[in-house]
């Protein structure tokens, strides 16, 4: 298992992990679970209202295809679901995962795929700051294409 979503889930692992430290902000905390040897960070990937948090294992694929493989790949709903919500996070660009998508989704199964898309809430991320308006223009009609096509291949 690679994330934990459920609420009350969470906060019953929580309790067998050991508290090592948090960041700056206040917000983000690192636990330590001595039975696996395995970190874990308690994050919010929905930063436009910081709810609800979620459990991730520190020791992921950073690199996208190498994450989203890693996780459809595991028999867990929790990652499947977890997965969805860490990309929503504004770290990964929406055209991206739909080309991840588009190249892998015929190997992963459609019930992962289908709770993939119920955590999966897709952030506009585009800096439009000092973009002609053409520029923004375009950039929208990229987000709004890919957003189309991650809704096609996972109905």
């Amino acid at each position: 298992m690679y994330f934990v979503t459920i609420p009350v889930v969470k906060e019953r692992f929580k309790k067998e992990l050991t508290e090592v430290r948090t960041d700056e902000s206040g917000w983000i905390k690192y636990y330590y679970d001595k039975a696996t040897e395995k970190e874990w960070v308690e994050y919010y990937p929905y930063q436009e209202d910081r709810a609800p948090s979620i459990l991730k294992r520190t020791d992921l694929p950073t690199e996208l295809e190498s994450l989203m493989n890693t996780c459809f790949s595991s028999d867990e709903v929790e990652d499947w679901r977890g997965l969805g919500a860490e990309l929503s996070s504004k770290e990964y660009g929406i055209s991206k995962i739909a080309k991840v998508l588009k190249a892998n989704a015929q190997k992963w199964s459609g019930e992962a795929l289908s709770e993939f898309k119920k955590s999966f809430r897709p952030i506009d991320n585009r800096n439009i700051i000092g973009m002609k308006m053409d520029e923004v223009e375009k950039s929208y009609r990229e987000f709004v294409d890919s957003k189309k096509e991650i809704d096609n291949i996972i109905k």
